[in-house]
């Protein structure tokens, strides 16, 4: 009896041995992390956080850096979550490379505050996506339209108007193009949903 158990954790000391020498191999193991598709945000910075994610191991026992098991999802997810410009995220692997491709997201408009400022214009003004979502701050408007309305006091990652900021731009389009005026600022009163619509041509829309 005792040969045959010495002989059986002989057998798993070995398999669990050759497991772990070859979840090490070189030739199994991401050595690089590429970032594409990166223009907000800083490549080196998601690189970083790619391979924080792939140091360390499983139980001490298999390397996160294993290409087999490599935490695809959570570098995902870490990445979407620490840099709010990324509106999706594509990884692979070639080789012993683990390629992250990053779509960012795209700015259809401006968020510039909770109220309409006094002279009409707010000094600090942040990039919005098609869906309301405000991701980085605005260098310049760049012929955007600027909104104004409720968000978080850091707006970076908040969502203008909860998620009704689409309707509201098809709006303000639909009306735009219907009476040949180009939009210029939209403030919306979160209590009454009163809605203020400024022309660059002149002349207030209020619906």
């Amino acid at each position: 009896m005792w040969v045959k158990v010495a002989a059986g954790a002989s057998v798993v000391a070995l398999s669990l041995a050759l497991v772990f020498y070859v979840a090490r191999l070189p030739s199994l193991t991401i050595s690089k992390v590429e970032v594409s598709g990166a223009g907000f945000v800083n490549p080196n910075d998601v690189q970083s956080l790619a391979e924080a994610k792939l140091s360390g191991s499983y139980a001490f026992f298999v390397p996160h850096a294993n290409t087999f098991v490599a935490p695809v999802a959570a570098i995902k997810n870490s990445i979407m979550a620490s840099f709010p410009p990324v509106g999706s995220v594509s990884i692979s692997k070639k080789g012993t490379m683990l390629l992250v491709a990053l779509t960012e997201r795209q700015t259809a408009a401006l968020w510039c505050g909770a109220a309409l400022p006094e002279n009409g214009k707010a000094e600090d003004c942040y990039l919005m996506d098609g869906g309301g979502f405000i991701f980085a701050k605005a260098d310049s408007d760049s012929g955007f339209v600027r909104y104004y309305g409720v968000a978080s006091t850091t707006p970076i990652g908040a969502t203008y108007l909860g998620g009704s900021f689409a309707a509201l731009d098809a709006t303000v389009r639909g009306i735009s193009a219907s009476i040949k005026r180009t939009p210029e600022t939209v403030a919306t009163d979160a209590a009454t949903n009163d809605t203020s619509l400024a022309f660059v041509e002149g002349g207030i829309l209020r619906f």
